[in-house]
């Protein structure tokens, strides 16, 4: 139209007692929009567990049938747990972001850059081991989507290390090929280093992402995003291999 367009939206919170779940779906078809997307962000974990019950699920299937996207946050949620409740909401084509995935793109964001640039000749496809370094006792859904989006493709090798780190979660991401290894790490609380055997080397900031921040990144993609698709499909297969 000529003119800086603005695309805005609408949130609805509902806070509602277990008894009162059922009346929740009911309630949303009156505020929405027809033929507008519905995004549904949900915080309820309980109800996502596989083991959940009838009364823990109760008035999810309907909101659910509402919505065209499906936000949920797998952390601190067991990785085959968390994997398997998001298989569940993938049903009917129905779109399933995971704010886990979310908090790596500050990985992955400097890691594809590099390979980005058309004067290395060093490419990617050369690249095939890769070590996911993390702080807990196990890998997370966090580190197994690390894991999957680097190994989506065939005769990749994949390794997971416990250490001690600055805070929980995902420590470092090493890729090595026969000529270089690239490693990314946290250095420090609030600083990462991503160096080459090359010489490349360059610091990073590090800082926990904002709810406000990876909800902003979730809503600005309505459709489905075919990089998480593939990470999550290739990390479901690592879990069954390293769980």
């Amino acid at each position: 139209f000529g003119k800086a367009q603005q695309i805005c939206c609408e949130q609805i919170e509902i806070t509602a007692r277990p008894d009162s779940w059922p009346n929740v779906g009911p309630t949303l078809i009156g505020l929405t929009v027809p033929d507008l997307p519905v995004v549904f962000w949900c915080r309820h974990k309980a109800a996502l567990n596989p083991a959940a019950s009838e009364n823990e699920k109760a008035g999810l299937q309907a909101i659910l049938d509402l919505s065209t996207k499906v936000i949920i946050d797998t952390k601190d949620i067991e990785a085959s747990q968390a994997f398997q409740s998001i298989s569940r909401l993938q049903g009917n084509a129905r779109i399933v972001a995971d704010l886990s995935w979310t908090r790596l793109t500050r990985w992955r964001q400097p890691i594809a850059q590099i390979f980005d640039n058309p004067a290395r000749t060093n490419k990617f496809f050369n690249f095939r081991e890769f070590e996911i370094a993390h702080t807990g006792e196990t890998p997370g859904p966090g580190e197994f989507y690390a894991a999957g989006w680097l190994s989506s493709f065939a005769n990749s090798k994949v390794s997971f290390k416990a250490v001690r780190g600055f805070g929980p979660g995902l420590h470092s991401i090493t890729l090595r090929s026969p000529e270089e290894t690239i490693t990314f790490e946290r250095t420090g609380p609030e600083c990462m280093m991503l160096w080459s055997t090359n010489g490349r080397k360059r610091a990073y900031s590090y800082s926990e992402p904002a709810l406000y921040n990876l909800m902003h990144e979730e809503l600005s993609v309505l459709g489905f995003d075919p990089v998480f698709d593939s990470a999550l499909h290739r990390a479901t297969e690592l879990v069954s291999q390293h769980g």
